[in-house]
């Protein structure tokens, strides 16, 4: 074996050790530190090896050395916290905000509403009046969402992410809502 192939065995190996003495209570650690609202958009796994990249990257290019047991645990969990904070920004911020997504539970309550006052005129003009003042684009969301069509289907379809999609179609149940019961 030559030096380099000698140190990169050693390198794979505290990697492993690494991995293999801290991931598991790392894992739980960022658990603990996700906001319940963004359990279901984070996934702790996800950021444990976003922590370790970070953590072997620094090594290897010689920001920090690998500390002892307790030090090491102490920069791992630093990292994450880190991780997590950055990662419920990102999930804050105003257009994809963790807290305005709404649950199914919600959602089905808005289209029962509607589906009751289908027949309603008023309601049929609201909606015919919203339809015309949004892009195209939007319209396409909406209809294909009346369709039947899934989130995921729509955003293919119309080449937006989920998430644009989901913020669409909020915003304009929350926009005939508001034209409803002002009419009311």
């Amino acid at each position: 074996m030559t030096v380099d192939t000698d140190s990169a065995l050693t390198v794979q190996l505290s990697e492993r050790c690494v991995y293999g003495e801290y991931a598991q209570r790392l894992k739980g650690f960022i658990r603990s530190q996700l906001a319940a609202d963004m359990a279901g958009r984070e996934d702790e796994e996800d950021i444990m090896q976003s922590v370790f990249r970070t953590f072997w990257r620094g090594v290897s290019e010689s920001r920090y050395a690998v500390p002892d047991s307790a030090d090491l645990w102490n920069l791992l969990s630093v990292l994450a916290r880190h991780k997590v904070i950055a990662h419920a920004t990102r999930h804050r911020a105003i257009k994809r905000d963790v807290r305005q997504t709404r649950s199914l539970t919600d959602l089905e309550t808005t289209l029962s509403f509607v589906d009751s006052r289908a027949a309603d005129p008023v309601l049929e003009a609201v909606v015919r009046d919203l339809m015309e003042k949004l892009l195209p684009v939007h319209r396409e969301m909406i209809e294909l969402r009346c369709q039947g069509f899934e989130v995921a289907e729509i955003a293919r379809v119309t080449n937006r992410s989920k998430r644009t999609v989901e913020r669409i179609l909020q915003q304009s149940r929350e926009a005939i809502l508001e034209q409803i019961t002002q009419h009311d």
